[in-house]
């Protein structure tokens, strides 16, 4: 087995005060060492995106924590030279998530698909008079994207395209808002892909540097279905207050999460249903730690498989840790100094110096 070589335990006085559901006890989360780059990372997709995207969005809550960034808990192995660039590609899929989620919801655009930000889309793809600043706001995006690929592909090639394929992949799905198409089942099934847990093992392979040799990826596939069902239901709980509210403020028959789907599916009030939610991940996590056992039982897995699984177990319950302090899905969290400071001023030039290998130079959206 490989020694993890980025990350300590994290002690469990440093939880914080969020409520675990249980689904913390007795496990060991590892955190990666104190650096900024992760930080650099998430606040520099956001200014890129204030300049090129859209200027409106303000102190975005996307991956940051004011004490343990998602990048430091879900990777907490992230080889240090790529935590800029891991950081800003999951900041990125955020923002692009939000803009189109929020984009159909309103009609401004019919599909993400639709939207050009496709990897083979045209930049001169005309306007529909109404969805005109959408449309520029979308090519603005598929320009960041374009930049971003180059980045990592100028790091790791290889294990870039693995990110790219599951892009591709992402959009060819695209995304379903009637929540009345599904039940439990069928959403559980859906999630699998929507909740973009391929991206999280591509980013692992891609942040820790790691492949998994052939005979071993059926092995990985199976533990990677119940972490990401897993972290899909995880996200939908403590999202659901967030979720809820934009639903509400649009004025939505529903919201596509899980808890909404138990609801109208069992006859049952919220919090009934968020028991129902907390039993169903116990469930899978109890699968995943049952497949880790029969593993390391085994005792034949590669230095790289090792390293995969410990990503997955970090993403899973690392991201349960950051979820339940995060200003994305806790009004009452707040950034910290240093996060505002650069969210409000932008990055000093003398920490920006040698963050990207290949410049940006596409031209600043226009304030309306």
């Amino acid at each position: 087995m490989a020694p993890t070589r980025y990350s300590s335990v994290l002690d469990p006085s440093e939880y914080g005060e969020g409520n675990t559901h249980g689904l913390l006890d007795s496990i060991q989360i590892r955190i990666g060492n104190k650096d900024d780059r992760a930080d650099l990372g998430s606040i520099s997709a956001i200014k890129d995106w204030q300049n090129h995207v859209d200027p409106t969005i303000g102190f975005y809550a996307g991956t940051l924590h004011r004490r343990m960034h998602l990048i430091h808990l879900a990777i907490p192995d992230c080889i240090p030279e790529r935590l800029f660039i891991t950081a800003y590609a999951t900041e990125f899929s955020m923002l692009s998530d939000d803009f189109f989620e929020n984009a159909e919801h309103t009609k401004a655009i019919e599909s993400r698909d639709g939207a050009i930000v496709g990897l083979n889309a045209s930049d001169t793809m005309p306007v529909n008079s109404n969805k005109d600043m959408q449309s520029e706001r979308a090519k603005g995006i598929k320009k960041l994207q374009s930049w971003l690929i180059s980045e990592m592909m100028a790091i790791d090639p290889e294990r870039a395209m693995l990110i790219v394929k599951v892009w591709t992949e992402y959009l060819k799905e695209g995304s379903c808002l009637r929540v009345e198409d599904y039940n439990v089942a069928d959403y559980v099934e859906y999630r699998l892909v929507n909740v973009g847990g391929k991206f999280w093992e591509a980013s692992i392979k891609f942040g820790t540097g790691i492949t998994i040799p052939d005979h071993e990826k059926q092995i990985s596939d199976d533990i990677c279905r119940d972490a990401w069902i897993a972290m899909a239901l995880i996200n939908d709980l403590y999202s659901w207050e967030k979720e809820f509210r934009v639903a509400t403020e649009l004025k939505l028959t529903g919201t596509f999460n899980v808890i909404w789907i138990i609801m109208r599916e069992q006859g049952v009030d919220v919090e009934a249903a968020k028991q129902v939610c907390i039993s169903m991940i116990k469930e899978y996590i109890q699968r995943l730690q049952l497949g880790l056992k029969k593993l390391e039982e085994k005792g034949e897995s590669s230095a790289d498989l090792f390293l995969l699984i410990e990503g997955v177990k970090s993403t899973v319950w690392g991201g349960a840790l950051w979820s339940m302090g995060c200003p994305r899905y806790n009004s009452s969290a707040k950034f910290n100094e240093q996060q505002l400071e650069w969210l409000a001023n932008g990055i000093p030039d003398h920490l920006q110096r040698n963050l990207r290998r290949v410049p940006l130079t596409i031209s600043k959206v226009q304030r309306t």
